[in-house]
């Protein structure tokens, strides 16, 4: 049976347009924990899961309790208004959004430091995936406002711009002996060294800062995890 020509013409027109139809990028599910990178966050933030709002606590300078999100790749943060606020349909006491946090595509694992900016807040994204943060290695991280060099056991330095960061290997005992400089017509200037343990079974991230209320000179903290699976060290 011969088909009309009309339904063949619409029928190769319908498959041309699906096939050249970008695809749909796929949800992520993430398991997060969260750093405020302040003194406290006073605002009660939240963010989306399942249809509703579901509360964050954000503690200053370590890593909260693990989070689960599954969704686009850029999950938004709001600020909730009210104590019974769930729905993000809500009119009354709506939650208002304040910051986005997008995530690399394929990540599992993150740590996600917010630091105040105006009435929001801005998010940097750590992947704690450990094909890219192995254990027993550091995550450099400079949150400074300009570059730096970091110089790890007396090897070449790190050279960091603001908010980049990069592994690096302790020596054989399990050391990391830090020299954070500055750069000054064309010569490092030491500035802070440090001399930080890093496990063989832990993920260690060593954050690079300043604030200028407590000192002029950069100031480090580091933050430590043990992934499910691993144990933790005695003594």
């Amino acid at each position: 049976m011969k088909l009309p020509r009309l339904f063949l013409a619409l029928l190769t027109s319908a498959l041309v347009v699906h096939a050249s139809s970008p695809p749909a990028e796929p949800d992520i599910s993430v398991t997060f924990t969260i750093v405020g990178w302040t003194d406290k966050v006073t605002d009660t933030l939240g963010y989306r899961k399942n249809g509703t709002i579901e509360k964050l606590v954000v503690p200053a300078y370590q890593r909260s309790a693990s989070y689960t999100y599954t969704g686009s790749r850029e999950m938004e943060l709001f600020r909730i208004l009210g104590e019974t606020c769930t729905s993000i349909a809500s009119d009354k006491n709506k939650p208002i959004p304040i910051a986005t946090v997008t995530f690399p595509a394929s990540l599992k694992k993150a740590t996600i430091l917010l630091t105040p900016s105006g009435s929001g807040y801005n998010s940097i994204v750590i992947t704690d995936d450990l094909d890219q943060f192995p254990l027993g290695k550091a995550l450099v991280l400079n949150l400074t406002r300009g570059h730096i060099g970091v110089f790890c056991n007396k090897k070449d330095p790190i050279v960091l711009g603001s908010n980049q960061h990069q592994i690096a290997s302790p020596d054989a005992r399990g050391v990391l002996d830090t020299i954070i400089a500055q750069e000054n017509n064309g010569r490092w200037q030491a500035l802070e060294r440090n001399y930080l343990t890093v496990l063989p079974n832990q993920q260690t991230a060593i954050i690079i800062y300043t604030n200028n209320a407590v000192s002029n000179s950069p100031l480090v903290v580091t933050l430590r995890q043990t992934p499910p699976g691993e144990s933790t060290p005695h003594g």
